[in-house]
């Protein structure tokens, strides 16, 4: 059963290319960690439990979330700044309040272009089936609250377990993992009304014949406007890959790929990464995990798997609660949520070179000062470090934020 299924918020995201085994190749990178979180256990004013990615402004500021910590136990949202010095001083933006806001977001958050944040989250609201939230600068480097929609008490309701994504219209999409008139997903969608709110509409709902169930995210946005995402069952009962198109009077879906369970893996768990060549990039959780590639040929999308996991000193199991990341050379960059030498997690690059692909092992968590178990997507920077967080450990065990430079 996939890492998602089965901890709460409480305990814990060309054609010939070919299958490449670990090499065993390290990276001569430096590990630092920007910020240590208390132990989850109280309510320390920075947070503790940094579960999801991080994103960035312009600026190289830092944003990002907790699940615990903060006035209420529930946790906050962080800035990291940058200092002269190369150090990042934090900045609690907003403490979530138990009884009154969202709360338990499992995904990065989202900046749009006149530097409001979004956030999914699954607990509280009105209806304590979580809701979408929205932090609005106000100057000074404060922000304004609000809960731009609370998902409603009704049969069947689902809890957003994944980050929000955008289209260039500005409409933000954002999955349930179960719940919807099937019991196996949804996909919604919240549209600007022209004088500051939303409207919610469920664009899809999974587990109709044959169909993928228990969706997972992030979901992937392209300038079309089709979006793609995974499901971490259905279709031949090991998931799928899909697409979801806006056609006259609604949406269509496409299943763009079966996972058979077999060498071709199962259970893909963090949604899928469109490269500037229109091939979508994912992971696999099951056993211990693969990196895939999708790639169209006419109507057609044929499935390559780059790398397996779980090697001599290898990752295993990919980090389920972001996608993967890719630079502009076409590297690909992810963390496993433990394997590694002393199996904490690892950071790893794959690249390609000669249709085939290489697996470099950036950094093996010790499970100490610089955290263990990182659990969501990574983030590159200007200076081509990558930053990201892990759940736990640290010297105080609430969690880190680290960066590692080449």
């Amino acid at each position: 059963m996939p890492r998602f299924l089965r901890m709460s918020p409480s305990l814990v995201v060309l054609l010939a290319l070919a299958v490449v085994s670990f090499t065993g190749r390290c990276w001569a990178g430096t590990e630092s960690t920007i910020l240590t979180f208390p132990n989850n256990g109280g309510t320390f004013p920075g947070g503790a439990g940094p579960y999801a990615g991080l994103i960035s402004d312009a600026a190289g500021n830092l944003f990002g979330t907790t699940l615990y910590g903060g006035r209420d136990y529930v946790g906050v949202v962080f800035e990291l700044v940058p200092q002269a010095s190369g150090t990042y001083k934090e900045v609690v933006l907003y403490s979530f309040l138990q009884n009154h806001d969202c709360y338990g977001p499992m995904g990065r958050l989202l900046l749009d272009s006149a530097g409001n944040l979004y956030g999914a989250a699954q607990n509280g609201c009105a209806h304590s089936n979580g809701g979408v939230f929205e932090l609005s600068p106000t100057g000074g480097g404060k922000y304004a609250y609000t809960v731009i929609y609370a998902f409603p008490a009704v049969a069947n309701a689902g809890q957003p377990n994944s980050p929000l994504s955008m289209d260039s219209a500005g409409n933000l999409y954002g999955v349930f993992g179960s719940g919807g008139t099937q019991g196996y997903g949804q996909i919604y969608q919240l549209k600007p009304n022209g004088t500051g709110g939303w409207v919610p509409k469920i664009i899809y709902t999974f587990g109709h014949t044959g169909d993928g169930t228990y969706a997972t995210g992030p979901l992937t946005v392209d300038s079309a406007g089709n979006i793609y995402g995974t499901t971490a069952y259905g279709g031949l009962g090991n998931g799928t890959v899909y697409e979801v198109s806006p056609v006259a009077g609604g949406w269509k879906e496409k299943l763009l790929y079966n996972f058979r369970g077999t060498t071709d893996g199962f259970f893909p768990l963090n949604g899928v990464t469109l490269a500037p060549t229109g091939d979508l990039f994912g992971t696999t959780d099951g056993s211990n995990g693969t990196v895939f590639r999708l790639s169209l040929s006419g109507s057609t999308w044929f499935k390559h798997v780059i790398h397996t996991f779980g090697g001599a000193g290898d990752g295993v199991n990919p980090a389920e609660y972001g996608s993967l990341t890719m630079d502009s050379s076409g590297n690909i960059y992810g963390s496993t949520f433990i394997g590694g030498t002393d199996n904490f997690g690892v950071v790893y690059e794959l690249s390609p070179s000669g249709g085939t692909w290489s697996e470099t092992i950036l950094y093996s968590f010790k499970g100490s000062d610089d955290g263990s178990q990182p659990n969501a997507d990574l983030l590159l920077d200007s200076s081509g470090n990558i930053l990201g967080t892990s759940f736990t450990a640290g010297h105080t065990g609430g969690g880190t934020v680290f960066k590692i430079t080449p």
